[in-house]
């Protein structure tokens, strides 16, 4: 066993398979910390970051989401100004009662420190790709920064920005 990378780590060589026929099983998507913001904050394409809340998927998240969501909302009230401190509250208070599977950060981050290093990723970033690489899944962003450091790399088949066709 000794060379080989452990079940689920997107920095192995992958190879997207090819599609598959239509299932009633719900479509696994991981979404980040910008798309969960989205859904309750009126911002740019919020509306088609809203349709991961269709019952057609089935969302998963690492626990780190909940920490990255209620940062970048305290940046939206203490930092830019674009939202009150009682709509910040709000919209996390909402974010958590979003039917999603939390996923505990710390198996995953031995993988997620790996791609981090190897394609120049933040850590944080790189979880998101692991748990979706682990579940068969896919990112769904609208961080420029994660899309682009994916985008026509070897992990492009991961990550889907916010207006792509799901």
């Amino acid at each position: 066993m000794s060379g080989s990378p452990p079940v689920g780590d997107p920095g192995a060589h992958v190879t997207p398979s090819a599609p598959s026929a239509p299932s009633a099983l719900p479509q696994i998507l991981v979404p980040d910390a910008c798309m969960g913001v989205k859904w309750f904050v009126p911002e740019t394409d919020a509306a088609d970051a809203r349709r991961l809340l269709a019952p057609r998927f089935s969302l998963h998240v690492p626990t780190s989401f909940f920490t990255e969501s209620a940062s970048v909302l305290q940046r939206k009230v203490a930092v830019d100004g674009t939202l009150s401190e009682a709509d910040g509250l709000a919209a996390f208070q909402l974010l958590r009662t979003v039917p999603v599977t939390v996923h505990p950060t710390t198996p995953l981050l031995e993988a997620a420190s790996r791609i981090g290093v190897r394609y120049r990723r933040p850590v944080y970033d790189s979880l998101y790709l692991v748990l979706a690489s682990s579940l068969g899944g896919r990112v769904v962003t609208a961080d420029k920064r994660l899309y682009h450091g994916a985008h026509g790399g070897p992990l492009d088949f991961l990550v889907l920005w916010v207006t792509d066709p799901l």
